[in-house]
């Protein structure tokens, strides 16, 4: 009976220090950052409301295409900067920055085999447009995003 206390007792200090010494990269070490990048999120989801942002993607292997359009407001950009991002996995995120003109980019992007938020933002970053994907499809019909989903 004591022999198995002792060992779970050890057991727990072990655990403890594996713990200790292996912090999980989830965690997140500056929480005063999360409430800028969440305003930042909601106010590019706003601009791209505002311009009436939608963007159709093709996915062919590692040849992303996007085609974007927006309301008369809207000033296309000559082009857009594509995030792939694991939620989990920083060594899986990806990007690229796709040139194009009216509307019509085009790009190589290296893209996870698992689920991901795939992210289209202008150079500067003053708009965005997001969709959650699953898998690496080796062909995806254009698939519409909407700001803020």
């Amino acid at each position: 009976m004591i022999a198995l206390l002792i060992s779970t007792m050890m057991a727990s200090f072990a655990m403890l220090f594996v713990a200790s010494a292996n912090p999980p990269e989830l965690v997140v070490e500056s929480y005063a950052n999360i409430d800028e990048l969440t305003e930042r999120t909601r106010l590019q989801d706003q601009a791209a409301a505002e311009l009436e942002l939608t963007a159709g993607v093709r996915i062919d292997g590692t040849v992303i295409s996007v085609e974007l359009s927006g309301n008369e407001q809207a000033v296309l950009p000559a082009s857009l900067v594509v995030y792939a991002r694991n939620s989990t996995r920083a060594e899986l995120d990806s990007k690229a920055e796709l040139q194009g003109m009216n509307g019509l980019y085009q790009g190589v992007i290296a893209l996870p085999d698992n689920a991901y938020d795939l992210r289209i933002t202008d150079p500067e970053g003053s708009w965005r447009l997001s969709k959650r994907l699953i898998g690496q499809p080796a062909f995806t019909e254009s698939t519409p995003f909407v700001p803020g989903q």
